[in-house]
């Protein structure tokens, strides 16, 4: 039964999961501004000639209609290559692992205050059910 109901919410995963990185892919795409200016680094009214810049394009593939970018994402993605980022002109997997271990060191941080808090709310809530502590720790926690 457990194993049943693990496959069938895995098989949703599939479908929600294209849902979504179709819909935030093309958010990102009709977000104002031009990744190619920025990437040149003429987002400050900087002249780009035009050939300098119908190259990156190429480069990019932003000459390509948006399925055809998005199955390429796709396609990148599921091999392991995030891409370029637009600010950083470096790999997105580079950028994350750079900030992967301060971020790490905020996420524990922030679950041992959690703990900390949270079971000794807890506690006092079971020990005085229906009290004003109860009512308080609760309100607390929520």
């Amino acid at each position: 039964m457990l194993m049943r109901y693990a496959a069938m919410r895995l098989m949703q995963l599939i479908p929600m999961a294209l849902v979504v990185t179709m819909v935030v892919f093309f958010v990102m795409m009709i977000v104002p501004g031009d990744p190619v200016m920025v990437m040149l680094g003429a987002v400050d009214g900087a002249q780009v000639s035009r050939e300098v810049y119908d190259a990156m394009r190429l480069r990019l593939g932003l000459d390509q209609p948006l399925i055809v970018q998005y199955l390429n994402w796709l396609s990148n993605l599921l091999q392991g290559d995030l891409g370029t980022s637009i600010a950083h002109r470096t790999s997105v997997l580079e950028v994350i692992l750079l900030r992967l271990v301060p971020t790490m060191y905020l996420m524990v941080g922030g679950l041992i205050v959690a703990v900390i808090i949270a079971v000794p709310a807890g506690v006092l809530a079971a020990i005085h059910n229906n009290t004003k502590w109860d009512h308080l720790a609760t309100a607390f926690v929520v």
